[in-house]
């Protein structure tokens, strides 16, 4: 990316890898976040695994198993994928994993050694990216990569803008697609307690007509934390449980992360 730093020997690394491990079609790297100034924030441990299983989960729960900047993949699957869907906003990398997975099995890695400086601060794409676009990217590649996988007809394969609007699909099935953008897109819940409790109480019908959704488990964290500030308790534990039932290391470690800030306070 345009504002980031890549360590001078990143592309013979990652090539020589390659060459070395045909069996691997994707790799990518560990690397470190600075801010606008390039001061080095912390380092990012990706995952070093051969798993497919790993990449699965990823693609099922949105998250980007490698940093797309350091993406480096075998030619062969960009020409027989057509490369990216121009049409997706943002996360085409999720997508292109996604459409990878589907067609090879593939097996990807990260180098452990930190070959990138990913530059992270409030007025960069990222920083100002609107979380529903992020949303409705997750829940599409998902449930095109699902579509796929059923041997029905990939949803995404004749639109020319990422929209709900635009798919081929029936209403119910587009309720549903909406009902979970629409929790992913949460990062905050209203002050007013009464427009807070009506949102909460729209979420509990969704869990209750959509089930319990790989996708929502960092959304039940981020609510569970919302109520907690607000003294929700009810709704606290009714979400803390959710989120330990879809994911309970990702709980954990929120939990454990309360109770250390709570011990440094």
């Amino acid at each position: 990316d345009s504002d980031d730093l890549c360590h001078p020997d990143r592309l013979a690394k990652q090539v020589s890898y390659l060459e070395k491990y045909h069996e691997i079609f994707m790799l990518g790297c560990r690397y470190h976040n600075i801010d606008e100034y390039g001061v080095k924030s912390y380092s990012r441990n990706l995952p070093f695994y051969r798993g497919r299983v790993f990449l699965e989960r990823c693609i099922k729960k949105g998250f980007y198993p490698l940093l797309h900047p350091t993406f480096m993949v075998r030619r062969f699957c960009l020409e027989e994928l057509d490369g990216y869907r121009e049409f997706f906003p943002i996360g085409e990398d999720l997508d292109l994993y996604a459409r990878m997975r589907d067609r090879y099995g593939a097996v990807f890695e990260n180098l452990p050694e930190p070959l990138y400086s990913y530059r992270r601060y409030s007025a960069s794409l990222t920083g100002t990216s609107n979380p529903a676009k992020h949303a409705l990217v997750r829940v599409l590649t998902h449930y095109s990569s699902e579509c796929r996988r059923l041997g029905k007809s990939d949803p995404l394969s004749d639109v020319d803008n990422l929209s709900l609007s635009s798919l081929p699909v029936s209403q119910s099935e587009r309720l549903v697609l909406s009902n979970r953008i629409f929790v992913l897109s949460l990062k905050n819940l209203p002050k007013n307690r009464q427009t807070r409790r009506n949102m909460l109480t729209h979420l509990d019908s969704i869990f209750i007509q959509d089930g319990y959704h790989p996708q929502f488990a960092q959304p039940c964290v981020v609510v569970a934390r919302a109520c907690l500030r607000y003294g929700e308790w009810k709704f606290f534990v009714l979400y803390l449980f959710r989120a330990i039932r879809i994911d309970a290391r990702l709980t954990i470690s929120f939990l454990l992360y309360r109770a250390l800030l709570l011990l440094r306070s």
